[in-house]
C-alpha cells in the first residue's frame, strides 16, 4: 500500500497522492472531488493532472521515459505517479530511493526554439505558431531531446513552407 511505500522510501506523505490512490478518479470525478473536498488551486491542479496522465507501468524505471515525463510535467509529478503505480499494483515493498535520487539529479532539458526563431526563418503572422512549435517539440521529445537548434530549424522550414 501507499503508506508502506512512503515509509520504506522515506517520502513525505501527501493528501493529493492519497486521494488519488483511494479514488483513482478520471478527470471529471477528480474535479468533482476537488470541489467537494475544497482542495486549494494547487492541490486541485495536481489531482487533475494525476488523473489525466497515464504513466506507462512498464517504463516506471526507464530514465529516458521518465525524462520525457519530467519535461512535460515535473519531478514531483513523476515521483507521485511512480508511487501511485507501485501502490496500485501491490508492490509496496519496492525500494525506489535510488530511482528518486536519479530523478532529483536529472537535468530538465530546455526546448531550444521559440516563436521568434520561426519568424526569423520566414513564418508569416497568420500561421499557427503554437501548432508548429508543438509539432517540433513533439519531434524533439521523441528524439530523446537529441535534436539540436539547427535540426529543429531545418524541420521548421519544412513545416512552414
Amino acid at each position: 500500500n501507499l503508506e508502506q511505500l512512503v515509509f520504506l522510501n522515506e517520502v513525505e506523505a501527501d493528501i493529493v497522492r492519497r486521494l488519488f490512490v483511494l479514488f483513482d478518479p478520471d478527470p471529471v470525478f477528480a474535479e468533482s472531488l476537488a470541489l467537494r473536498l475544497r482542495l486549494n488551486k494547487v492541490q486541485k491542479t495536481r489531482l487533475m493532472n494525476l488523473s489525466k496522465f497515464v504513466f506507462n507501468p512498464y517504463l516506471f524505471n526507464d530514465l529516458k521515459y521518465i525524462k520525457k515525463v519530467v519535461f512535460l510535467h515535473d519531478k514531483d509529478f513523476v515521483k507521485d505517479k511512480i508511487l501511485i503505480l507501485l501502490a496500485q499494483s501491490g508492490r509496496a515493498n519496492a525500494k525506489i530511493k535510488k530511482l528518486f535520487s536519479d530523478i532529483e539529479d536529472m537535468a530538465i532539458p530546455v526546448f531550444p526554439l521559440n516563436g521568434k526563431d520561426l519568424v526569423e526563418i520566414g513564418m508569416q503572422n497568420c500561421m499557427p505558431v503554437k501548432e508548429i512549435i508543438g509539432s517540433l517539440k513533439n519531434l524533439w521529445i521523441e528524439s530523446d531531446f537529441e535534436l539540436n537548434y539547427n535540426d529543429l530549424i531545418k524541420k521548421a522550414k519544412l513545416l512552414i513552407k
